[in-house]
């Protein structure tokens, strides 16, 4: 998988989250679908994703002319296969965003997972990309919020928590985590917002379980330039 290398093109540093947190019930189900539009899909235009967390393909759906797409999340034995150790998945996942951990506990150590944010595009006017559900809001030429979503496959229910250390702008933001799972997929939230100010910068953010989709996906190229 391509990394989220354009992530790094952040000219604002994350800090703390605002607004509460969002309440997800210890039983709430797995997710089944992966949905949402392709901002610069080419009207009229056909395609497909497809979900390749490593060497092979997972899944793959049609895009509409429009550029939605809704893809069904596989499982049994062929994601059996290329699950990993919870700590290995998500250490490739946080490489992918340009993160590090920096303390991160798995309540069952035995447990397998799979974590993929991107997803692969081939039409739609243009060559094959990698595309991510994100959005960047900003209050002004010194604030930004950023909005992101990830899916964990965890073969068991496991508690994640701790910290992880994104590196942007050259410094460095501590992101928390705090994620119970359930066996199946779920959905993460990745977000944080950020501002300079006369105190100078702060940062923070957190990474939670989310059952709230976020139906814009956007090019890495395009979420580069959004950050800039």
């Amino acid at each position: 998988m391509r990394k989220l290398g354009a992530l790094t093109a952040l000219s604002l540093i994350l800090a703390s989250c605002g607004g509460g947190p969002e309440r997800v019930p210890d039983n709430a189900p797995p997710e089944t679908t992966v949905s949402g539009r392709i901002q610069t899909w080419q009207s009229g235009a056909a395609g497909t994703v497809t979900l390749q967390p490593g060497l092979l393909p997972l899944a793959t759906a049609p895009v509409s002319s429009t550029g939605t797409f809704a893809l069904t999340l596989p499982t049994g034995p062929l994601v059996e296969a290329q699950t990993r150790p919870i700590p290995e998945t998500l250490e490739q996942g946080l490489s992918d965003l340009n993160c590090t951990s920096a303390g991160l506990t798995v309540s069952d150590p035995a447990a397998r997972g799979l974590l993929f944010f991107t997803l692969r595009a081939e039409g739609g006017g243009a060559g094959v990309r990698e595309v991510a559900a994100a959005s960047l809001t900003r209050s002004g030429p010194l604030s930004a919020s950023f909005d992101a979503r990830a899916w964990l496959y965890t073969d068991r229910v496991v508690t994640v928590t701790g910290r992880i250390n994104c590196r942007v702008a050259g410094l460095t933001a501590p992101i928390n985590v705090n994620v119970k799972t359930v066996p199946g997929w779920i959905k993460l939230q990745i977000s944080a917002t950020g501002s300079y100010g006369f105190g100078g910068a702060s940062a923070g953010g957190k990474v939670s379980r989310t059952l709230t989709d976020l139906n814009t996906w956007l090019t890495l190229d395009e979420v580069g330039q959004a950050l800039q």
